[in-house]
């Protein structure tokens, strides 16, 4: 296992990602990246009072909060060096309570990128 990376479509990437990182040391597929990632978010006390009053935000949006509740986001990454000039990747996202509501969620969020780099 090496230091952690920020999924991109890009197998180049250096940015920190906040999860472990499998990558060309633990097998055969030299320029592949594996990442899993989990995150709790939550609000401040004073945040809650803002959105309970009707604040908005460009997140969150504009409503109140009556049922509020930590937001968990649990991602999974894995990109692919299909050939020299070609990368393939796959993100899921599973989020529960989003934007800290307890009546939403939870929902999945599946994304593939399939750029052709030059």
């Amino acid at each position: 296992m090496t230091a952690a990376k920020k999924p991109t479509c890009s197998p180049k990437s250096t940015d920190p990602y906040p999860g472990p990182v499998v990558d060309e040391s633990d097998w055969s597929r030299s320029l592949d990246i594996l990442a899993v990632a989990g995150v709790v978010n939550a609000l401040s006390s004073s945040a809650r009072t803002y959105f309970a009053a009707g604040g908005l935000d460009i997140v969150i949006g504009g409503s109140q909060l009556p049922h509020y509740s930590a937001e968990s986001i649990v991602e999974a990454y894995y990109s692919a060096q299909m050939a020299s000039a070609l990368v393939a990747s796959t993100d899921y996202q599973f989020i529960v309570h989003p934007a800290y509501n307890d009546d939403r969620g939870p929902f999945s969020i599946l994304s593939v990128c399939l750029p052709a780099q030059g």
